[in-house]
């Protein structure tokens, strides 16, 4: 099962339920993670292991949700851990642009999740009036005449139409749109994510004469709805009125601290207009959009984000290389007096990817999205920067977010080399039941030897934890770099837990 999850659902799970962060003045406090495991100054923390546990797909062996597997688990993850510390000190991988730009980008992020939690959630307060009026309505599935148009003076220019030949919204779509017929959407309490049909169809009174809209999205396009009909299902059970309840807080909270946030980020921006140079940007835009389709055409799905910040892969598309190349000189934008030329927005791109506010983009649309992501880029630049005067980079959380992926990256160096010199032949991802049992365990075991002595695990912690049997590939939307925690450790599938020792309170 692959999920999608929002920016708030993520930022809880990612960091805030590691920790809460309280500001008096300027001061940011946290309280410490539970941890798990101890191996000198390296940690992990219960709600880490969970999360690499149950935010990613786990291999057949680690799959169930027995001790045994999760001692298989807790293995491999401390094993991840030696591996890392086996390599730290491997000047190739520490030389490396892209490591040191990844693990860069990966920080931003994450000091960028605490600056919206800080500054949009933590800030938000519920009327309970609200939420109980929203769950009067929170059951209804619409079925709405819904238009969809590329901009706001589109839509505007379609309700003037409207007016002035006295033609109903229906008839408008079908004269206009050529469309015998009419679009019709269902939208639910669950299936909308935009905070203004949110208020309209489950916070207000329904008007079925009224054209809604035009409603604008983060795309720059242009909603017009009108309201059909609808039915209501209804929640019986305790546990069913709770959960709709506790569904509403979350999307209520998230909605609403989307919106201080968005007017936080608009003062923070003032004034910093970006000028752009038509000719290399359109220049910009065609090479870009050329990658863009060769990726969507060799993938046949949506391409992978973070390849836009990968270097290597721009290079290998040879088309393309040389155009890239001619205009890397060229002045992209001005920026408060500065001009920013071509490699220098590049340059930025190496550590946050372009994110599309479209995940399907025509030809004809991609200049405009493409605009829209380098303004985006832009933006977190600024948040960013703001995120570090305030110290959110200090923080140990999110310094060990950045480690576990820091170490991560270290592991896979160390086990692809190990392996290699070791002379396994076969394709690891076929074969890698082989590669284990035959190679990776023994090393696991020397590993677990050599640094058994400084190895310290809360035995009693980890058998409080409970996991789950479900697949889940966790995805956050609308960031740089959308995978939430890194792949299982396919290492080890030791179930013994015979080296360490117990950690003392």
């Amino acid at each position: 099962m692959k999920n999608n999850i929002g920016l708030i659902n993520i930022l809880l799970i990612l960091i805030v339920v590691a920790f809460c962060v309280n500001c008096s003045k300027n001061k940011i406090e946290e309280p410490r993670p539970e941890p798990l495991v101890k191996i000198g100054d390296v940690t992990i923390s219960k709600d880490e292991f969970i999360r690499r546990a149950e935010y990613t797909i786990r291999p057949v062996y680690a799959k169930g949700d027995l001790n045994i597997h999760k001692k298989i688990i807790l293995n491999s993850l401390i094993a991840e851990k030696l591996m890392a510390l086996e390599v730290n000190g491997d000047s190739l991988i520490h030389t490396s642009e892209y490591f040191k730009n990844y693990l860069t980008g990966r920080k931003n992020q994450a000091v960028r999740e605490l600056h919206y939690y800080n500054l949009g959630t933590r800030k938000v307060k519920l009327d309970p009036k609200e939420v109980s009026d929203i769950y009067q309505k929170a059951g209804r599935t619409y079925q709405v005449v819904f238009l969809n148009l590329p901009a706001k003076k589109a839509a505007e220019e379609f309700l003037k139409y409207l007016d002035e030949n006295k033609i109903s919204f229906q008839e408008g779509i079908r004269e206009i749109m050529g469309q015998k017929e009419v679009p019709i959407q269902e939208i639910s309490f669950d299936n909308n994510d935009i905070a203004d049909i949110h208020d309209i169809l489950f916070n207000s009174p329904i008007d079925k004469n009224k054209i809604y809209g035009p409603i604008e999205t983060l795309a720059g396009e242009a909603i017009l709805f009108q309201v059909k009909t609808w039915k209501d299902a209804k929640v019986i059970t305790d546990q069913q009125i709770k959960q709709r309840y506790n569904d509403i807080k979350d999307k209520v909270s998230r909605f609403k601290a989307e919106k201080i946030y968005s007017e936080y980020v608009s003062e923070l921006m003032r004034g910093k207009k970006m000028d752009f140079n038509r000719e290399t940007f359109m220049r910009l835009a065609a090479l870009y959009g050329k990658l863009y389709d060769i990726t969507r055409e060799n993938n046949k799905e949506l391409m992978n984000k973070e390849m836009w910040g990968n270097e290597r892969k721009i290079q290998e598309v040879d088309s393309l290389k040389q155009g890239f190349e001619d205009l890397k000189n060229a002045v992209l934008f001005t920026l408060e007096g500065k001009e920013w030329t071509v490699a220098m927005f590049q340059e930025e791109l190496k550590s946050h990817p372009l994110v599309f506010r479209k995940t399907k983009i025509t030809g004809r649309e991609f200049p405009a999205q493409f605009r829209f992501a380098v303004a985006d880029l832009i933006r977190d630049k600024y948040i960013t920067e703001d995120a570090y005067r305030k110290g959110y980079d200090q923080l140990k959380t999110v310094n060990d977010y950045t480690n576990m992926w820091k170490d991560n990256l270290l592991s896979h160096y160390y086990c692809e080399k190990y392996l290699f010199d070791k002379g396994f032949q076969g394709d690891f991802e076929n074969d890698y039941m082989t590669a284990i049992r035959d190679y990776l365990n023994p090393l696991v075991d020397s590993l677990q030897t050599k640094y058994s002595e400084n190895i310290w695990i809360d035995t009693d912690r980890f058998n409080d934890i409970s996991l789950t049997k479900i697949d889940l590939f966790a995805l956050q939307n609308n960031v740089p770099y959308p995978v939430v925690v890194p792949g299982f450790p396919v290492i080890t599938d030791d179930t013994k837990l015979d080296y360490g020792q117990k950690m003392k309170d």
